[in-house]
């Protein structure tokens, strides 16, 4: 694997290892408004703004329309990762 992959891929697993970007991730499967977002998963407008722009930075959340946000297919595989890591260690 090269550098550039490898350097990739770690930013991606430590950006999803804070908790609230991992809650961001598996709550916009689906697309969802900011405000939902905000609401739901009970963040401030500032704590909002941080979060996300690391999930798009590393391209695991896109903006799909004004004010609309959803996990891209990396961050689903990404997911489905993190999903099979906690089933092998029993979490």
């Amino acid at each position: 694997m090269d550098d550039k992959i490898i350097k990739e891929l770690t930013g991606c697993l430590l950006a999803l290892g804070h908790p609230t970007r991992l809650r961001i991730t598996e709550y916009c499967v689906q697309p969802r408004s900011h405000s939902s977002l905000m609401f739901d998963l009970r963040l401030n407008p500032n704590t909002f703004r941080f979060h996300v722009s690391i999930l798009i930075k590393h391209d695991i959340l896109k903006k799909v329309r004004r004010g609309q946000y959803e996990t891209t297919a990396r961050g689903k595989l990404l997911l489905e990762y993190i999903s099979k890591v906690k089933e092998l260690m029993k979490v």
